[in-house]
């Protein structure tokens, strides 16, 4: 039988729509196994949202279609290595925090938290997807082969210490184990802050290698067991923080539109849940402390809280020097707080 063209165009009309169908299918069949390696420490509330809960978040939307597997601090890679690893493919996924690579990323200290910054869950996450911050970010985590998915934000981002802390002179000569802007905060009140993984940070209290450390909420705190050999939480919070979940960037770009959703929401979701649990878990944690460990809370008066903002803007500004896409983040938090402060102080 002889095919005219209009014939020949028909078959292969119908031919690439069953091909194309048949590979939706073969995709929308196909399930994706990734490897997760987890910051925090097992059983503390934030590990628990950003490892269990939302692997079983992601395996529920997607119908079974991504399976991940959660991994314990330094199993695939030491916690400074994060970046790099998940950039060249080692794991596909992570929940870390901007700390981790602002070495790299200078605009992802901001990320971490920034004293005297955001105050509230709210106004991070405005801040996040807002202002642009969240597509420079993606841009600069994107050099490093790396997709940053979304922030996972703790309003109580505070400190447990062995020495009291009354006024800011109090700092001066302590040992801190901190990351980030607070690192740099600290290093300006003259104490000497130190990196320790959060695994090794019971023992480095026990043992005094370090007087202090500045890390999530009390309710981490309590999960560490930090309130056996440190009796002193500061309050309020230093910062709003965020740890933030990451992924491969080409893994991310191989999958099909409805999955890369589908992360993306329950990151957001858990983020939200990490929040709202460590809020509520952390007063509880608070009450415990005080009445079964004697652990004291200290509060800094209001004039040391200027002079410490003092200290903040000047660490926030200094970032703004290590790069084009430093300042232009730095750029944007200043004008962000500028804003809010006009409309909600």
């Amino acid at each position: 039988m002889r095919l005219n063209y209009r014939s020949c165009f028909t078959y292969l009309m119908c031919l690439t729509i069953v091909l194309l169908t048949g590979t939706a299918m073969a995709e929308s069949a196909k399930t994706y196994k990734f490897k997760l390696q987890n910051i925090y420490v097992p059983g503390t509330t934030i590990e628990t949202y950003a490892g269990p809960k939302f692997i079983e978040l992601v395996d529920k939307l997607s119908g079974g279609r991504i399976k991940i597997e959660n991994f314990p601090p330094g199993a695939l890679a030491p916690p400074t290595e994060i970046l790099q690893a998940v950039g060249a493919g080692m794991f596909e996924m992570s929940a870390s925090a901007g700390a981790y690579a602002a070495g790299t990323i200078p605009a992802a200290y901001l990320e971490f938290g920034v004293p005297g910054g955001p105050r509230t869950f709210g106004e991070f996450a405005s801040f996040f997807r807002n202002t642009g911050y969240l597509e420079l970010l993606r841009e600069e985590y994107a050099k490093q082969g790396v997709f940053f998915i979304a922030p996972l934000i703790d309003e109580w981002y505070g400190m447990i210490s062995k020495k009291p802390v009354r006024k800011l002179d109090d700092f001066k000569g302590m040992k801190i184990r901190a990351t980030g802007l607070v690192a740099k905060m600290f290093a300006e009140l003259g104490a000497s802050p130190v990196f320790i993984p959060l695994a090794e940070v019971y023992t480095a209290l026990s043992m005094g290698t370090i007087d202090a450390m500045s890390f999530a909420d009390p309710d981490s705190h309590w999960d560490m067991k930090l309130m056996e050999v440190a009796k002193f939480e500061i309050a309020p919070p230093i910062m709003v923080s965020a740890g933030n979940l990451i992924m491969n960037l080409k893994i991310w770009k191989s999958l099909p539109e409805d999955l890369q959703a589908i992360i993306e929401v329950a990151a957001w979701e858990i983020s939200f849940r990490v929040f709202a649990a460590t809020k509520v878990a952390s007063f509880d944690a608070l009450d415990k402390m005080k009445k079964e460990h004697g652990v004291e809370i200290t509060t800094l008066p209001p004039e040391e809280v200027e002079k410490w903002d003092v200290v903040n803007r000047k660490v926030m500004m200094d970032i703004a020097n290590k790069g084009p896409a430093a300042k232009k983040a730095v750029d944007m938090m200043v004008q962000w707080i500028e804003k809010n402060r006009e409309y909600f102080d």
